[in-house]
């Protein structure tokens, strides 16, 4: 699959701003297994969103220019420590994250949750079990983010170099 710009809008304090939450690989609630693999998503205000999701592999992608890359969440209709538990095992390899320079963060993978569940590091280890081997590249040279991602054991494998993209 090919998604380009799938950036949103929306209504913040009444007035409509872009991006805001639109995503290039939309995994719903609960969903288990699913194997995302070999996808190009190009300027998506999200390159992958997860709701609550149990053991998918994200792998062999590429997530160029996304505001943010791959997102693990639970949304609060699923605010259950049950849900919690059942989130765990994902697989984040193989994959090619070229971030934009004005990114807030260069960590391939952020998690999102109203209630503070993924301020614990344990369950953020519980929840991606492997994010390796993958190519970050952020032109601007910003570490925001990634050090934390490398203290938790990931990415030790993975290479922070320019992918070489002719037309990104």
């Amino acid at each position: 699959n090919l998604v380009v710009d799938a950036v949103g809008c929306g209504v913040v304090a009444g007035r409509i701003v872009t991006p805001n939450l639109a995503f290039g690989i939309y995994l719903d609630d609960l969903s288990a297994n699913c194997i995302v693999y070999g996808n190009v998503v190009v300027r998506a205000a999200y390159g992958l969103w997860s709701n609550a999701g149990r053991k998918h592999t994200i792998e062999n992608n590429v997530f160029a220019e996304c505001r943010n890359q791959v997102c693990f969440s639970v949304p609060p209709h699923l605010h259950d420590d049950r849900v919690y538990a059942y989130a765990t095992g994902n697989r984040v390899v193989r994959n090619v994250f070229s971030i934009p320079a004005d990114a807030g963060s260069n960590s391939p993978v952020t998690f999102h949750s109203d209630f503070g569940a993924f301020d614990d590091a344990d369950q953020r280890r519980r929840t991606v079990a492997a994010s390796d081997y993958n190519v970050v590249f952020d032109p601007a040279g910003g570490k925001s983010g990634l050090e934390e991602w490398l203290e938790l054991g990931f990415d030790t494998h993975s290479s922070t170099a320019d992918p070489l993209f002719i037309d990104p």
